[in-house]
């Protein structure tokens, strides 16, 4: 099995690995009860999302009805965090430096997809775990990429949330002092006949802020220093828990509910099959003396005999009433507005910015903590970003500038999250008009108020359009000489005006 070591990247390449998609394969031997216990947890959250939410099957041809809730709801709450993506701020003296190469790296692994995945980790498992680490190409086999990332390239990875142990500090369970990374991989080896043999191992890394060890079960495989001095994986809480290390689901209260509807629904759509196609009984007489069919005439039939279709006795609206409650019941526990779901009753075209935000209120606090959460966590990737530029010297970045900063300037960045609900623009541009004029909001907090990532850079470049403008009205020599290269307005050249022909008018 060869082994391709960098000092500067946490990623190895294994030749003839292959990564299994099997993470169920628990071993009592790799995992304490604690951590099995906590798989189980969230491979069950997982298979919610997912709609595999029957422990059961029935047999072939029987109902057996999902209402998946669990993966709309976790959906929805993705699209209200990071539908309209995020932006940085930074300290103003490190504009120029800091906030270009973030902006870079973030870019380069598709930010819009990157936050998605993260919202929906968090949404399900109640956890984000995001690794930020330097991959290096070989200039032989990946010539394209090497001339790209000659440095290196920084990566950012959404680690799945089952493969992530971490220990924490005994008595801080936010510092993070190892990090164990284990999951299964599929060894490939070429036998002496020619064949492939496969067999499944496991990797482990574990990282502290000291060093990085690999193995392949229980065989060490690599052993490197660690160059950041810090642990590079980043735990993002999607709804915190105080005095817990990690995080809250957003499934974790509405999986019986959604257990419970399912069953519910299954058992109306059970009664209403019977019900469209009903049993006959027949009492006192033999089935195969009666001819089916339409227009049938049946006769002979004992005194005693009966034949009856079994007819639908239960109260179906008692059902439905049942399951209404448990649908109310689900988008309150969940904080999920209906109308987010198209059930309003007035139009949106009809419904004031003030109604919107109040119908959607329940999901917009539960987004202000997420943003408060994931914030955190963006803000502790950014820095592991930086140092990772200044150790590998990232061509694109002012390293001599990063090194004028002081420390509070260097690391330093604030998180902005648009608001997911849609307003009046006309309304908000005259009310924003009305708060410049009065001094109470600057054109660049109006920017940003408008969903405008790069507010400083935007006024500079309207600042400087408006200088413009007004340095072309007022500059009347200007005007002219415009006027004449594009002889415009009846402008006369002057040898137009020498020639005796032609006169003024």
């Amino acid at each position: 099995m060869g082994n391709t070591y960098n000092p500067y990247s946490d990623l190895t390449h294994f030749d003839n690995v292959v990564v299994t998609g099997n993470p169920y394969i628990l071993r009592d031997d790799i995992f304490s009860p604690e951590e099995m216990q906590r798989i189980q947890k969230e491979l069950n959250l997982w298979r919610f999302y997912k709609g595999n939410q029957w422990k059961v099957q029935r047999p072939t041809g029987e109902p057996q009805i999902t209402l998946n809730y669990c993966r709309a709801f976790v959906d929805k709450g993705v699209a209200f965090l990071m539908g309209k993506g995020f932006s940085f701020k930074v300290k103003p003296e490190a504009e120029e430096i800091t906030k270009p190469l973030l902006n870079t790296v973030w870019e380069d692994n598709n930010k819009e997809l990157l936050g998605v995945e993260m919202a929906q980790a968090g949404g399900i498992t109640g956890n984000a775990w995001v690794k930020v680490v330097v991959e290096n190409y070989d200039p032989k086999l990946q010539p394209e990429y090497y001339d790209m990332y000659p440095n290196g390239r920084i990566r950012i990875l959404i680690l799945p949330t089952y493969t992530v142990f971490p220990t924490w500090d005994a008595h801080d369970r936010d510092r993070m002092v190892r990090c164990t990374i284990v999951y299964p991989v599929i060894l490939e080896q070429e036998n002496a006949d020619g064949s492939i043999s496969k067999e499944q191992v496991w990797y482990r890394e574990e990282i502290t802020s000291q060093e990085i060890t690999e193995y392949i079960n229980d065989t060490q495989i690599n052993k490197r220093e660690n160059i950041l001095r810090e642990i590079p994986v980043v735990r993002i809480k999607n709804l915190p828990l105080p005095g817990e290390p990690y995080g809250m689901s957003d499934l974790q209260d509405i999986i019986p509910l959604q257990v419970e509807i399912n069953n519910k629904t299954t058992d109306i759509s059970d009664i209403i099959n019977y019900h469209a196609a009903p049993v006959t009984i027949v009492q006192g007489a033999k089935v195969g003396d009666l001819e089916r069919g339409a227009r049938k005439v049946w006769s002979g039939i004992p005194k005693d005999g009966k034949v009856y279709n079994l007819e639908l006795e239960t109260d179906l609206a008692a059902a439905n009433n049942y399951l209404v409650f448990l649908k109310t019941a689900m988008f309150e526990i969940a904080h999920m507005p209906r109308d987010a779901f198209g059930h309003g009753e007035g139009r949106i075209s009809n419904t004031s910015g003030i109604a919107l935000h109040i119908k959607n209120q329940p999901l917009m606090e539960l987004t202000r903590t997420k943003w408060i959460t994931y914030g955190e966590g963006i803000r502790k990737i950014n820095r592991l970003i930086l140092k990772y530029a200044e150790l590998i010297k990232h061509p694109d970045f002012d390293l001599e500038g990063f090194k004028k900063l002081k420390s509070p300037q260097k690391y330093w960045t604030e998180v902005i999250f648009p608001n997911p609900l849609p307003k009046d623009e006309l309304m908000q541009l005259q009310l924003m008009a009305q708060k410049i004029s009065l001094l109470l909001q600057s054109r660049k907090d109006a920017l940003i108020e408008l969903g405008e990532t790069e507010a400083a850079e935007k006024l500079a470049e309207i600042i400087e359009e408006a200088r413009y403008i007004q340095d072309s009205v007022y500059d009347a020599d200007l005007q002219l000489e415009r006027a004449r290269d594009l002889n415009l307005g009846g402008i006369i050249s002057k040898d137009e005006k020498a020639r005796d022909d032609i006169s003024d008018d």
